[in-house]
């Protein structure tokens, strides 16, 4: 049984880039030289929930939809306050960006 609470029983579930060597290490001890590690643990319990935060932004931001079903008023609290802080923060950049841009 594989979940975020322990490991698995059944062996690697799924693999993802070494952490360490980012595959780029042909003699690194992580991966042995294979550029990837399986993972036998629920990849949320893998991630701190800022993580998990920036990867809902940005599937949202790709046009993927709200993490959860329904709109706006169906989102965690949290979820929402935090979206609409980084909204701000990014369109605070993008001006910054367009007065320092050349005129065209």
């Amino acid at each position: 049984m594989w979940g975020c609470d322990g490991p698995s029983t059944r062996g690697g579930y799924w693999q993802t880039t070494c952490a360490r060597c980012h595959g780029g290490d042909p003699h690194c001890p992580e991966c042995e030289g294979e550029g990837e590690v399986w993972r036998d643990r629920c990849p949320a319990s893998l991630c701190t929930g800022l993580e998990s935060f920036a990867a809902a932004y940005l599937s949202q931001e790709r046009g993927d939809g709200w993490p959860a079903p329904g709109s706006r008023s169906d989102q965690a609290a949290w979820y929402v306050t935090a979206r609409e802080i980084l909204d701000q923060e990014k369109a605070r950049i993008q001006r910054a960006e367009a007065a320092l841009a050349p005129p065209s």
